[in-house]
């Protein structure tokens, strides 16, 4: 039986490059640059190698459409903190992070 839909948006199929920030195991910051596969007002997924685990917060900035958007709706980019979700491995391919913006504070 597959898991109950945490979502309250559907995310529509979106696919806009995204700098994420995190920082590793041992704090050391670190950034990449991917591109999300989908996204809504309410959150995203997108490949990422960097390793990284659900609860982890990391800070995104990508030009979401304002119709996705909290604030800042004139901005070209969106400045947004987000919870990881969920992480889907499979192997031989980058892992796929699944997030919830948080907002401009973690």
């Amino acid at each position: 039986m597959p898991p109950a839909e945490r979502r309250k948006d559907q995310r529509l199929g979106l696919s806009i490059p995204a700098r994420v920030n995190g920082h590793d195991k041992d704090s050391k910051p670190w950034e990449e640059m991917t591109t999300t596969l989908d996204a809504s007002y309410g959150g995203a997924s997108f490949p990422l190698r960097h390793p990284c685990t659900v609860g982890q917060v990391l800070q995104l900035s990508l030009p979401l459409p304002r119709n996705f958007r909290h604030y800042d709706l004139t901005d070209a980019s969106y400045r947004t903190f987000a919870l990881i979700r969920n992480v889907r491995t499979v192997e031989g391919e980058v892992p796929l992070v699944g997030v919830m913006f948080l907002g401009r504070n973690a």
